[in-house]
């Protein structure tokens, strides 16, 4: 039975799937970074024809860009999970409207966590209610 530290197996498999083993990584340049950037800001998910025009700008092949838009878009929802623009995220303060318009005044209500779940559950039910009177719609056929 042979080891499992046998240093000759390495060089057995590695002579048995050498033309397939893993691809050294792409060093994307600044100059195709602007290109592939640019057109991520515009269309964070390109067509076929807009990826081979990139490829042909950039020099690298098409695979390369699919996977860099597909980690980018990642990356971003990522970083974008916590920002406060993100509506999936419960609001942590309030503000009473009411009072905001009879005294102008923008008194800033802190939310605790059960206040937080109450509106999160709240948002759900609205957007549920929404999609129902969407589907009882007529659909305008002219």
């Amino acid at each position: 039975m042979m080891s499992h530290h046998d240093p000759n197996l390495f060089n057995r498999n590695q002579q048995q799937f050498g033309d397939q083993s893993k691809r050294a990584r792409t060093r994307i340049t600044d100059d195709q970074l602007k290109i592939l950037r640019s057109n991520f800001d515009i269309n964070n998910s390109p067509s076929e024809e807009q990826t081979n025009t990139m490829a042909a700008q950039t020099g690298l092949p098409p695979k390369v860009i699919k996977h860099w838009f597909r980690n980018t878009l990642v990356k971003e929802r990522q970083r974008n999970k916590d920002s406060p623009y993100n509506f999936n995220n419960p609001p942590s303060t309030m503000i009473n409207l009411e009072e905001y318009e009879k005294t102008g005044e923008s008194k800033v209500i802190h939310l605790n966590p059960e206040e937080q779940r109450e509106y999160t559950n709240e948002t759900a039910k609205t957007k549920d209610a929404i999609k129902v009177e969407k589907e009882d719609e007529p659909v305008d056929r002219q």
